[in-house]
């Protein structure tokens, strides 16, 4: 049971971001129309909203809370550290790949010549990454159907993107975290742990319902926002706790329908 759980949360989390949640703060672009026949299919689907959950959205009131901001001051500077991230990207890709083709004559001359066949794979795959990275490819699309022999049969495309971000860890706070980011899901992060705790008066249960998105600073009832972190703690622990319970008993549901499913399917094919 605990196998399918864990499985159709999964399936179940990646159509909740792809289909079911949808952002209510569209992103206007002004009097500026986008010409959606000059763009490839990549490009529009770059311009399709994605939705943002709750774990992220309680990430933007967090950063507020450390630094003294407004979400919409953060989300002011967003695209310009977006760059940043992006360009650091590529940058670190270009490196690699110099590096590579440097080293290349010699890997060439060491190969056998039964190899021929791997080795004009291996070019197929290099000049995809350079075409991907001339294109500011940031999160790897043009790879994804060449290397999908090593794609994670759970999650799918690691983004490139990825490595950039995880390099900047060194540089933050002792409490942040960067796990990865798989393109049919948001980028797996924690930030302000400290901060979270620091402000439910220590209680480290409450803060990781935040943390984890599980209770939306919106549910909050205004006067425990301006009340003490106890009483804020002691609202949200209990309150976490309950929709944790709903949770695990409607996947526990949904897991034992699939195993019924799936054991009725073996019975009639058994007895074909």
């Amino acid at each position: 049971m605990a196998f399918y759980s864990c499985i159709w949360r999964r399936v179940f989390a990646r159509h909740l971001s792809r289909r079911l949640l949808r952002d209510e703060c569209a992103i206007q672009f002004g009097s500026a129309e986008v010409e959606a026949a000059s763009l490839s299919d990549d490009r529009k689907a770059a311009l399709i909203d994605e939705p943002i959950s709750d774990r992220i959205r309680n990430s933007f009131s967090l950063i507020a809370l450390r630094y003294s901001v407004t979400p919409s001051q953060v989300v002011q500077i967003a695209p310009f550290l977006f760059m940043w991230a992006a360009e650091t990207s590529l940058q670190q890709r270009r490196d690699r790949m110099r590096g590579f083709r440097d080293a290349e004559t010699k890997m060439r001359d060491a190969l056998p010549s039964y190899l021929d066949d791997a080795q004009r794979i291996d070019d197929e795959l290099l000049l995809l990454e350079e075409r991907s990275i001339r294109r500011c490819d940031i999160f790897g699309l043009e790879l994804e159907g060449a290397t999908r022999e090593f794609l994670d049969p759970d999650y799918g495309w690691r983004v490139p993107l990825s490595d950039a971000l995880a390099s900047l860890i060194p540089q933050m706070p002792d409490d942040v975290t960067f796990e990865t980011w798989w393109l049919d899901f948001e980028p797996h992060y924690e930030i302000c742990r400290s901060d979270a705790i620091e402000w439910l008066d220590g209680d480290a249960e409450a803060a990781e319902h935040i943390l984890s998105g599980r209770l939306p600073f919106r549910d909050i009832p205004a006067n425990l926002l301006k009340g003490t972190g106890s009483e804020r703690a002691g609202w949200i622990r209990e309150e976490g706790n309950r929709r944790k319970g709903e949770s695990d008993a409607f996947f526990d549901e949904l897991s034992r329908e699939i195993e019924d499913t799936l054991a009725a399917t073996e019975d009639e094919g058994a007895g074909a």
